[in-house]
């Protein structure tokens, strides 16, 4: 009876020890469990924040209505010079008022994107001579021909876009010509001479090339609004009188004649820009 009591105390109490060690584990694990996770330093978190970029872009205010976009075709030749047909311009010489032609020929330099200046020079020299006998020895020397034709402008650029520019162009010519004697058979020498001298303004387009590629290369077509005058004069000298007869007009009006290929053939010129 003895051995069965003390039997039963020993397992009781390792009943006993069984249950608290599972209810200290438990306890731990619950602890464990519980606890919150560890905090990031804040030197770490910065970091982080850091290395996020944004991924929307600014939006960029939208053009003025009427203003020069940025990249044109006009923008890429400012500070360079274009070369190019700016124009024929004809004049007169003589009491008859013979017309005489010399296309102007000129550079272009834009100063800035508004502001550029226009130079040319018209040039006919001509001359020669008559032979009746294959020995030449009634050769009959022409009058020469000389003729300068000056032009400058002041190109402003008022709107540009893309490949076009709106442009009005203030410029001024001057002309002169005259004739060597055209009566070489004869005694009495016959000679003539003109003037001429316009200013006003052009305004117009400038279309550049660049749609296919070739920015450098541009039309320019225009009307214009000119103050003109022109004369001419006939002198004889049979060397006992000297007679100047001349006739000069001044006049106001547009650039465009009557027939509508002057359009192309006044009004049309070509540049090119290196």
């Amino acid at each position: 009876m003895a051995g069965v009591l003390v039997s039963s105390t020993a397992w009781g109490q390792e009943l006993s020890a069984t249950a608290k060690a599972d209810t200290d584990q438990g306890a731990e694990a619950g602890a464990e469990a519980e606890a919150p996770p560890a905090e990031k330093p804040a030197a770490e978190e910065a970091d982080a924040a850091d290395d996020v970029k944004p991924t929307v872009e600014p939006v960029k205010p939208a053009s003025d209505i009427g203003a020069s976009e940025g990249e044109t075709d006009h923008s890429k030749v400012i500070g360079h010079f274009g070369i190019g047909y700016l124009g024929r311009q004809t004049m007169t010489i003589g009491l008859d008022r013979t017309p005489i032609a010399a296309p102007v020929v000129g550079v272009r330099y834009w100063l800035s994107d508004f502001l550029g200046i226009d130079a040319g020079l018209g040039l006919n020299y001509s001359g020669g001579a008559n032979t009746t006998n294959a020995d030449g020895a009634d050769n009959v020397r022409k009058p020469g021909l000389f003729m300068h034709m000056i032009h400058v402008g002041v190109p402003l650029n008022f709107f540009s876009r893309g490949s076009f520019s709106f442009q009005l162009v203030p410029e001024m010519n001057f002309g002169w010509a005259f004739t060597g004697d055209q009566n070489a058979a004869d005694d009495i020498k016959v000679k003539d001479t003109g003037l001429h001298f316009s200013a006003g303004a052009h305004a117009g387009a400038e279309l550049q090339f660049g749609f296919i590629g070739i920015p450098e290369l541009s039309l320019q077509g225009n009307v214009g609004l000119y103050v003109q005058h022109e004369g001419g004069a006939t002198r004889t000298d049979d060397g006992t009188t000297n007679v100047r007869q001349g006739d000069r007009t001044t006049s106001f009006g547009t650039t465009l004649g009557p027939d509508p290929w002057d359009l192309f053939t006044g009004s049309i010129a070509a540049m090119y820009y290196f």
